[in-house]
C-alpha cells in the first residue's frame, strides 16, 4: 500500500491555510481564503506558495523558506487524522506500507510523529525526495525497487488526481477518496479503479479480500 498524506491520511488544511497567511501578510499582500487554499493544495510547497502569491510575484527563494518556516513551526496545531485510518492501518499490518506525498519531509515526518502514523509505515517519502513530484512515477517506482514488488501487486491510495496518474502511469490499481481536499472532479477524470468517501470503505473492502 502507497498512501499520500494530506487530504487522505490527514485533514492539514487549517495549518496550511494558516502558514500560507501568516507568510502573506508578512510579504504585504492579501490573504487568501480557505477555499482557494484548498484548491492549491497538492502539488508541493513552492507551488502552493506560488498559486497564493499575487499574480505577478514569484516563489522565490526567500519567500519560501519564510513559509517552510511558518509551516514547521505550526504544522501539527490543528492537523488531525481522518477517521477510520487508524482502524484501516491496524487491521492491514500485514501488509507493507509506505507514504509518498509531495509535502516537503521536514513536516511531513514531524505531523506523522507527532500523530504516531510513522510506526506504521516502512517507508516515508516527501515531495523533496526526488526530482520529480507526484504526478511523475519516480516516487512509486522507487518504493517497488524498495520492497522489491511489482506494480500489480501494489495500490495507491489518494485524494488528487495527482496520486491516480502517478498510479496508472506504471499500471498500477488505485483508490481514490472523493470529497477532501483534491478535487473530485480531476480526480475521477483520472480513472482511479476505486471510488471511496473514507477510510471505513477501504478497510471493508480489504475485510472481504483477507
Amino acid at each position: 500500500m502507497i498512501i499520500d498524506l494530506d487530504g487522505t491520511l490527514i485533514d492539514s488544511l487549517k495549518d496550511l491555510v494558516v502558514a500560507v497567511n501568516l507568510t502573506l501578510k508578512k510579504l504585504g499582500y492579501p490573504t487568501r481564503n480557505n477555499l482557494f487554499i484548498q484548491n492549491a493544495v497538492g502539488n508541493g510547497a513552492r507551488e502552493l506558495l506560488a498559486t497564493c502569491l499575487p499574480g505577478n510575484q514569484v516563489a522565490d527563494d526567500q519567500s519560501y523558506e519564510l513559509f517552510i518556516s511558518y509551516y514547521n513551526s505550526n504544522c501539527n496545531k490543528y492537523t488531525k487524522i481522518y477517521p477510520g485510518v487508524i482502524d484501516f492501518l491496524k487491521k492491514t499490518t500485514h501488509l507493507k506500507k509506505a507514504i509518498l506525498t509531495n509535502k516537503p519531509i521536514a513536516p511531513t515526518m514531524k505531523i506523522i510523529r507527532s500523530l504516531q502514523l510513522d510506526h506504521f509505515f516502512d517507508l516515508v517519502y516527501g515531495g523533496d525526495s526526488f526530482p520529480h513530484r507526484k504526478p511523475h512515477p519516480i516516487g512509486l517506482k522507487t518504493i517497488l525497487q524498495s520492497f522489491n514488488i511489482l506494480a500489480s501487486q501494489s495500490m495507491m491510495i489518494g485524494d488528487g488526481f495527482q496520486d491516480i496518474r502517478a498510479a496508472r502511469a506504471i499500471g498500477m490499481d488505485s483508490i481514490a477518496i472523493v470529497n477532501r481536499i483534491g478535487g473530485k472532479t480531476e480526480l475521477l477524470q483520472e480513472m482511479p479503479t476505486y471510488v471511496v468517501k473514507n477510510f471505513h470503505e477501504i478497510s471493508a473492502m480489504f475485510s472481504r479480500s483477507i
